[in-house]
């Protein structure tokens, strides 16, 4: 009888790139939660809603991952994300990144941006008028 071989079962870890930050190793079959805080660990993520479907009868796993908050790049609701860019070198088998839903079209006309300031006595964002302002989770802008 001759030596038996080992079939090509997932296994290992892979990262997630976005714009240039890079995750710690993601387990191939790490839960909707490990996935999360991995990418929202991200400098550039703020929050992301994670839906993990699997293992088919192949240990294959699915993440579907909604982008909910960027800081400072993407007006909320507005226009596509870059897509996610898998380093799947220590992982035994591939990751695939593919666009599910896109975003909306980018806000048309011009703008001007102001800067406020966190009016800390009253808990509000003011101008350099006194004027109220937005409050974000990133900070204060004024936007008209």
């Amino acid at each position: 009888m001759g030596p038996s071989n080992a079939g090509s079962e997932l296994g290992g870890t892979f990262t997630l790139n976005y714009r240039g930050h890079v995750t710690s190793p993601i387990a191939y079959d790490a839960s909707s939660s490990v996935v999360k805080s991995s990418l929202e660990a991200l400098q550039n993520i703020n929050e992301v809603e994670l839906n993990r479907a699997g293992p088919t009868t192949f240990q294959e796993y699915t993440w579907l991952v909604t982008f909910l908050s960027m800081p400072g790049s993407y007006l909320d609701g507005t226009e596509n994300v870059h897509l996610l860019v898998p380093n799947y070198a220590n992982l035994g088998g591939t990751v695939a990144v593919a666009t599910t839903r896109s975003g909306s079209d980018p806000p048309a006309g011009t703008y001007s941006v102001f800067s406020c300031h966190d009016d800390a006595q009253h808990h509000q964002c003011r101008d350099e008028s006194y004027r109220i302002c937005p409050r974000y989770p990133s900070g204060c802008l004024k936007i008209s």
